[in-house]
C-alpha cells in the first residue's frame, strides 16, 4: 500500500490478494499451534474431511479486513476490483448490496477464489510442516 496525495492508501487487487494469502498462511499456522496443539495429523484430517474449515478461515479474514470495515477503503476496493458494483446483487446472499462494505466483501471473496487455490496452499503448508517435524524428530542431539 502506498499513500497518495489525498492521504488515502492505494492498493491493487494483486497486493490485496498477496496480503490475504499471507494472512491465510498465518491463520492456518496459528490453528496448528493452538487448535491442533502441533498435531499435524489431526490438522490434515480436519482439512481433508471438510473444506468448511478453509471457507471459515477465508470468511473470517475478509470480514475482519480493513478493506471491508472502513467505508473509504471498501469503496476503493469496489472501484479497483470491479467484479461487482453497489448496484449488483450479491453472489453470497442473493440480495442487492446495502453498502460499500458488503460490495467490497463480495469483490474480495471473488478475487481470492478466482486467484488462489486454498486447498493447494494448505497442502503445501502441511507438507512443509511434516518435513520440519521429520527433520526435528530425526535430528541427532
Amino acid at each position: 500500500m502506498k499513500m497518495n496525495t489525498n492521504n488515502y492508501y492505494t492498493f491493487t487487487e494483486e497486493s490485496i490478494i498477496d496480503e490475504f494469502e499471507r494472512c491465510f498462511l498465518w491463520e492456518i499456522e496459528s490453528q496448528l499451534n493452538w487448535k491442533f496443539n502441533d498435531r499435524i495429523k489431526d490438522m490434515e484430517i480436519a482439512f481433508n474431511e471438510d473444506n468448511h474449515l478453509i471457507h471459515e478461515i477465508v470468511h473470517e479474514l475478509i470480514d475482519q479486513s480493513q478493506y471491508v470495515i472502513y467505508t473509504g477503503q471498501a469503496q476503493q476496493v469496489v472501484e479497483q476490483f470491479n467484479y461487482f458494483t453497489p448496484f449488483c446483487v450479491s453472489d453470497t446472499t442473493g440480495e442487492r448490496f446495502r453498502n460499500w462494505s458488503h460490495c467490497a466483501y463480495d469483490n474480495i471473496y471473488k478475487a481470492l477464489y478466482d486467484n488462489l487455490d486454498f486447498e493447494e496452499i494448505v497442502a503445501r503448508f502441511l507438507a512443509r510442516e511434516r518435513s520440519k517435524q521429520i527433520y526435528t524428530n530425526n535430528k541427532p542431539f
